[in-house]
């Protein structure tokens, strides 16, 4: 019985410490063909790392791959699972501007971002690299 209970606690520690990683983990290379906004810094168009900081999901990083210009953009919710069979981004775009609103990743739960317009704008999406 003690073995038992032993061997399952194990194995739900386990997978506890393999979701946390999994969030950790997720990484995304896009080609984002347009400059943008995220936290209030304009990114030029090109192509992007983005990385899923820490288990507790409270931040993302942009890196420009060709100037290693960073970014980081405020997670302010998660979003419902969209079934997204790759990793995209939502931009909201509005007077001409494009904002980074949301990630998704894979069999995940989306991000909603800080520092997207509020008011009317639109939407426009961009998947990552294959």
């Amino acid at each position: 019985m003690k073995k038992t209970m032993s061997v399952r606690l194990v194995g739900l520690t386990f997978v506890l410490a393999l979701a946390a990683g999994q969030a950790w983990a997720q990484t995304a290379k896009v080609d984002v063909p347009f400059s943008f906004m995220v936290a209030k810094k304009e990114m030029p168009a090109g192509e992007y790392e983005l990385r899923v900081d820490g288990a507790e999901v409270k931040r993302m990083t942009l890196r420009n791959l060709a100037t290693g210009e960073k970014a980081q953009a405020t997670v302010m919710f998660r979003l419902a699972n969209i079934g997204a069979a790759e990793p995209n981004l939502a931009f909201d775009v509005a007077e001409g501007m494009h904002y980074l609103s949301e990630v998704h990743f894979p069999n995940s739960d989306g991000f909603a971002l800080a520092g997207a317009p509020g008011g009317e704008h639109k939407h426009e999406k961009v998947k990552a690299k294959s």
